[in-house]
């Protein structure tokens, strides 16, 4: 009798014993030893989304073209674009001008973008953007033209109350048969400034009356 009680006793804890073992194996072997989640911010300082989030408007001034400005058909116009000036601090990651094919041939020329910090109104320290674009005979057509994007990937810092250039340039000496404009509309959209031009030293030669066509894009 004493046998059969035993055997009784163990068939009673034999499923305890497994259900236990079972539950300290479900512990110490989670099945996700990766989940926590990976950042999709890469850029410390403007904290831009990976593959390319910057997608907010800051200043759109995309109204009617009611001038432009010719891109190093001379000296006087090395460096075309326009002055900002803000009460806020901001960061800018892309800008996109109104670019037109105007004379020539322009498939072969290359054309970069700067940030400048200005002196005295003249270009001081320039910041060139990440990216170089190709230059294309389909831009425009003229008086209203094609945007045209560079981007700064970690941004770049446009302190308060402080005068900045964002120009564009073509390579090469000035060239008078072989050119694009920057299209240029109302005035009063993108603070503290105008349109204005630039000599190859970064005298400014300008303003211009009004601003230039086109986005500039905050994180």
């Amino acid at each position: 009798m004493k046998k059969y009680a035993f055997l009784f006793i163990l068939l009673l804890l034999i499923p305890v014993y497994i259900y236990a073992t079972d539950g300290v194996n479900t512990v110490e072997h989670p099945a996700k030893v990766n989940s926590v989640a990976t950042p999709d911010k890469v850029c410390g300082v403007s904290g831009l989304a990976a593959g390319g989030g910057c997608t907010t408007a800051l200043w759109t001034n995309t109204g009617a073209t009611n001038g432009d400005l010719d891109i190093k058909d001379s000296a006087t116009y090395t460096f075309v674009g326009q002055q900002i000036e803000d009460s806020t601090q901001r960061i800018i990651c892309k800008v996109a001008f109104y670019l037109s094919y105007k004379a020539g041939d322009i498939s072969g020329k290359t054309f970069r973008a700067y940030f400048y910090t200005t002196s005295t109104d003249d270009l001081d320290s320039g910041t060139e953007a990440d990216d170089t674009v190709t230059g294309s005979n389909d831009w425009g057509p003229v008086g209203t033209g094609t945007a045209v994007t560079f981007e700064w990937a970690t941004g770049y810092t446009l302190s308060a109350n402080t005068v900045y250039a964002v120009v564009i340039t073509m390579d090469g000496e000035p060239d008078a048969s072989n050119y694009a404009e920057m299209e240029h509309t109302n005035n009063g959209v993108i603070p503290g400034g105008c349109s204005n031009y630039y000599d190859a030293t970064g005298v400014e030669k300008g303003p211009a009356d009004r601003d230039a066509k086109m986005i500039l894009y905050t994180e």
